[in-house]
């Protein structure tokens, strides 16, 4: 990233990776087929976990993640943060950094505030996961073409994401189900449009299938009991308009703006493991005034988030959810 000057009285708060939405859900009692009797169980959100990156007074970027409010710097510099997930206590953040030595972006992880580089230059780290202690992460690198080039990363080896050649590609989001990983994103062929896929990986197998057909971006995925989420947005018609939405494996839900709203998207998206599957998404909106406002949906209900007064720009990049039995605490 090159040095910026940049008015602080304007803060721009990315607020990119994860945010564990404050929520309680309950999982109500009831009976087995047998007659037999199931105790209510109240499950609690225990922590808010943000992640970003801010301008400090020099104009250089400073990526960071918040904890209850409680905000950690994290080392680098030039650092942007894009993704959070925490595991068995840890957390992880991804993103990248600018070596001015190389006049390059590295695209790192940290966890637990330890920066570890990964493989590649001027690449980016955009999505994190933990499977069993194994850190996957999802991005891009440039290409020899100057092109985006979507790839995968397990430990200290970077695999390359397979799209029609001569295409540009993007890898966005990425979970893991037992021994599968999948990866969103979309690639584009020379002259042809822009079209959302997700990568299957199993072992050294890689099979990539296109999600939609219409003109759409997916930012991000999960997958509950077989059933494949996505989050981002499409175009109105023939206007330059985004509209935020999610998808199941055979449905598009709009998310609700202001009827005036000039464009909005999702970014990220999880789904409750409670009872009800409720379903959380993350990203933001532009108001009549362009202001970009971060927002976050639980199922259909909007709620702004916080930020400091006069800003101008925010957006929510990701959502995580910790939970814990409330009889434990």
């Amino acid at each position: 990233m090159n040095k910026k000057k940049k008015s602080m009285a304007v803060l721009l708060v990315i607020i990119a990776a994860a945010a564990i939405i404050w929520f309680v859900v309950a999982n109500c009692g009831g009976s087995k087929d047998d007659g037999e009797i199931v105790e209510s169980v109240e499950v609690l959100v225990t922590a808010v976990y943000i992640a970003g990156y801010y301008y400090d007074s020099e104009g250089y970027t400073v990526a960071c993640y918040w904890e209850n409010n409680e905000k950690t710097d994290l080392v680098g510099e030039n650092t942007a943060a894009y993704a959070i997930t925490v595991s068995e206590g840890t957390v992880y953040v991804a993103g990248r950094y600018y070596d001015s030595a190389k006049r390059k972006g590295i695209p790192c992880y940290w966890k637990d505030g330890e920066k570890i580089d990964l493989v590649g230059d001027n690449d980016t780290a955009i999505a994190i996961t933990v499977s069993e202690g194994t850190v996957h992460i999802a991005g891009f690198y440039i290409d020899r073409r100057w092109n985006e080039a979507a790839c995968y990363w397990i430990g200290d080896k970077k695999i390359n994401l397979p799209v029609p050649s001569g295409s540009e590609s993007r890898a966005n989001a990425i979970t893991v189900l037992g021994n599968t990983v999948y990866i969103a994103g979309w690639y584009k062929e020379a002259g042809g449009n822009q079209k959302i896929c997700q990568w299957i990986i199993n072992g050294d197998a890689i099979e990539r299938t296109e999600l939609l057909t219409e003109d759409a971006n997916v930012n991000a995925i999960a997958v509950i009991e077989e059933t494949v989420y996505t989050a981002g947005y499409y175009y109105e018609g023939n206007t330059e308009k985004r509209i935020a939405c999610y998808w199941t494996s055979d449905e598009k839900i709009d998310l609700p703006v202001p009827a005036d709203a000039q464009s909005s998207e999702a970014y990220a998206i999880a789904v409750s493991e409670a009872l009800n599957n409720d379903i959380y998404t993350a990203g933001y909106y532009y108001n009549n005034k362009w202001i970009h406002i971060a927002c976050y949906w639980e199922n259909n209900e909007k709620t702004e988030l916080t930020v400091p007064e006069k800003t101008e720009y925010s957006a929510a990049h990701g959502i995580f959810l910790q939970y814990s039995n409330a009889s434990e605490n």
